[in-house]
């Protein structure tokens, strides 16, 4: 048997496959559509129909925050770009902090409903497809500053980046779910104090290098927050987990306890004879 475990080797992540399958997703979606024109043009609309409704509602403020921080304060955008690449490894930080720290039930929640925001996050971009400021006509005034020959990276220059994926944006809903957590259950007050800066820090990111709109953040933390509210939701997957990885021959091992087995650490014979036997029980 395969031992399938977080990032520290020691604790099952009944949901991590679907973070990786969520990734694999956008890129295979990226390299389906590249090329395509018509999808790219529909894109461009839908981004158009954002900066209309934003205009409309008195919140198009993209273009003057980009302006206003590459005119006044230029020595601020290298910043931006280190908040908008730590989003990773911020977020695995996160993880390995709320799984040593935290209550069992309550990084349990965190992880479920990590996996079910990327889910619905998904299935929002593939149905309805966004550009990005950013990738704008040059006349609606946009610069791209992490894509750029000289600030671009792996993480955001590749062929399997999935470009015109702008609504939601998880960067910021993720911001908002680390804050959120933090604020509420770190034992440290010094985190909980400083946790809020974060998604400010995000959503100043992501407006002033042209990769996200303002609709964007909010739909992007109501995913979030939605996630986080119905994470239980993704515990009705286990049982078609459980026959996943039996038929891979992968086992994910139980965190030291005295209590019961836990539905998300048991094996698939287990959880499947047991069920077998709560059922003929009711027949009989």
């Amino acid at each position: 048997m395969v031992l399938v475990t977080d990032v520290l080797g020691t604790v099952p992540v009944p949901h991590g496959s679907l973070l990786m399958i969520y990734q694999g997703l956008r890129a295979v979606s990226a390299r389906l559509i590249a090329g395509n024109k018509p999808i790219f043009d529909i894109a461009e609309r839908h981004a158009h129909q954002i900066l209309a409704l934003e205009h409309t509602l008195h919140v198009d403020v993209e273009l003057s925050v980009q302006r206003f921080v590459l005119e006044r304060t230029p020595w601020l955008m290298p910043l931006l770009a280190r908040v908008y690449y730590s989003h990773i490894v911020i977020g695995v930080l996160f993880l390995v902090y709320s799984y040593t720290l935290y209550p069992r039930d309550k990084y349990q929640s965190i992880r479920r409903a990590l996996a079910l925001e990327n889910i619905i996050a998904f299935t929002l971009l593939t149905l309805w497809r966004c550009a990005p400021p950013r990738l704008l006509p040059e006349e609606d005034g946009f610069i791209d500053i992490l894509h750029s020959s000289r600030s671009g990276s792996a993480w955001t220059q590749n062929k399997f980046q999935l470009t015109i994926a702008a609504m939601p944006s998880l960067h910021f809903g993720n911001s908002v779910l680390i804050a959120l957590c933090l604020w509420r259950f770190s034992p440290h007050w010094y985190i909980r104090a400083v946790a809020p800066m974060w998604p400010v820090m995000m959503g100043l990111t992501i407006i002033a290098t042209a990769n996200h709109f303002l609709l964007d953040a909010l739909v992007g933390a109501g995913v979030t927050l939605t996630a986080y509210r119905f994470n239980a939701a993704m515990l009705y997957l286990l049982p078609v987990e459980r026959v996943l990885f039996w038929l891979l021959r992968i086992e994910k091992p139980t965190a030291p306890t005295s209590r019961p087995p836990n539905p998300e650490h048991c094996s698939p014979p287990y959880f499947i004879s047991k069920s077998a036997a709560h059922a003929k029980h009711v027949l009989d």
